[in-house]
């Protein structure tokens, strides 16, 4: 039999956990704990004064918080450290919340469950049937991709696939949604369920998409792909848009673990996906994995990033770019990654060429060694090279207040004018 005191102590226990729930779901900076060894002091946007494609981004910007009219796009390529949307959906989060009246969509999605890896937290797959996946890191892999940079197949005879809201305080909010996959593919057909809720439906043959428009704004959605016939030919997905008619910012993540600045420019679909989120700015968090390979140069880094940038300008030539320096890290956690000097330079030269703007997370961080230190105050994980939650949130935090710090330096020069 369970005492009084037991009772009560389990009733606090019970409390205390739906609180840090709570506190996992409604980001507050106000918690991000401040520690000696981040040099806060450098935590600023490089380059953010004199780039002119990114002032005109926080021009639009201005307009965006001021009138809360207009909608604006950002997408955000890189390798596990986005496709756990931890720290970029702090950020997500914040853009989207801390100014009324802008709250936007989702935005671009993958079902990364089917693909057999890890899922962001902040959205629940489920499927049925047998998924393959397929991601553009591994270069033994030659399959089609698109603007995520992976994709799932199945050639079952029936599966399915559903999205939900994983957050009960951040509801997907979806009046719009456009599934990517393989259109020319005739042996499947694909079916959303629950139809009544459908306004109106449309297929895009050029675009590579069926669009769905609802008749009520929707936060979960369930569709079926069955096949017609016994060819073997398999039905791919590429991506889901979740969109909506708020004023706001998107914010897509793009994140492939292992992806390098090369595994993006083997996307033959990229660009024209790309168009479809028409990104106003483009943010890249590349090199981590460049960078710890043995066969790491700065001319191929610089080639290969420089390629993908001229992909990225081409659907728009205006588009502000900001490039992250890849965080210290560790080789098989004994030998420290001795090529991010390397790499901050050349992205620092591609930023001079490409009109753009870099934030130097590695400085900020600690520098040199400093991945040891975030593992002993418990805030990175043992290989030395990802983050726990905490420490995601702090790098969320970091970027945040550096770009929140760029658009008020904007504001306080234009009202000065």
């Amino acid at each position: 039999m369970f005492s009084k005191r037991s009772v009560i102590a389990n009733i606090i226990g019970v409390i205390f956990y739906v609180h840090s729930i709570s506190a996992q779901t409604v980001y507050d900076s106000v918690q991000i704990k401040q520690y000696p060894f981040i040099q806060y002091e450098l935590n600023v946007l490089e380059r953010a004064d004199s780039s002119e494609s990114f002032q005109k981004f926080l021009a639009k910007t201005d307009s965006l918080f001021k009138q809360k009219k207009s909608k604006l796009s950002i997408v955000h390529f890189g390798g596990s450290h986005i496709q756990a949307d931890i720290y970029t959906d702090y950020i997500r989060y914040h853009l989207q919340n801390d100014t009324a009246g802008i709250k936007g969509a989702r935005g671009m999605i993958f079902p990364y469950k089917t693909a057999k890896t890890n899922n962001p937290v902040n959205y629940t797959i489920n499927q049925t049937g047998n998924w393959i996946g397929c991601r553009n890191a591994l270069t033994k892999n030659e399959c089609n991709w698109g603007v995520t940079g992976i994709n799932a197949s199945t050639t079952d005879s029936v599966a399915s696939i559903s999205v939900s809201s994983a957050n009960k305080f951040e509801k997907l909010y979806i009046e719009n949604l456009r599934i990517f996959y393989n259109l020319h593919c005739t042996t499947h057909q694909l079916k959303l369920d629950y139809p009544q809720t459908v306004q109106s439906a449309r297929i895009d043959s050029l675009g590579g998409f069926v669009e769905f428009t609802f008749t009520v704004p929707i936060d979960s959605f369930s569709f079926s792909i069955q096949k017609d016939t016994l060819d073997s030919i398999p039905f791919e997905i590429y991506g889901m848009l979740l969109e909506n008619n708020r004023p706001g910012i998107r914010y897509h993540a793009m994140g492939v673990n292992g992806a390098k600045t090369s595994s993006f420019n083997r996307c033959s679909m990229l660009e024209h996906q790309l168009k479809f989120l028409n990104p106003d700015l483009a943010i890249l968090s590349l090199g981590t994995n460049d960078t710890h390979d043995s066969s790491f140069t700065a001319e191929n880094y610089y080639n290969s990033y420089d390629t993908l940038i001229q992909t990225i300008k081409r659907v728009n030539p205006n588009v502000a770019i900001i490039i992250t320096v890849p965080n210290n890290s560790y080789v098989r956690k004994n030998s420290e990654n001795k090529n991010l000097s390397t790499a901050e330079q050349v992205i620092k030269d591609l930023c001079t060429k490409h009109d753009a703007v870099y934030w130097n997370f590695y400085r900020i961080m600690g520098g040199p060694k400093s991945a040891y230190t975030w593992y002993r105050n418990g805030i990175m994980k043992r290989d030395l090279v990802h983050f726990n939650r905490e420490g995601y949130w702090i790098k969320g935090d970091l970027f945040y207040k550096a770009f929140m710090n760029s658009y008020k330096n904007y504001v306080e020069r234009t009202t000065t004018k």
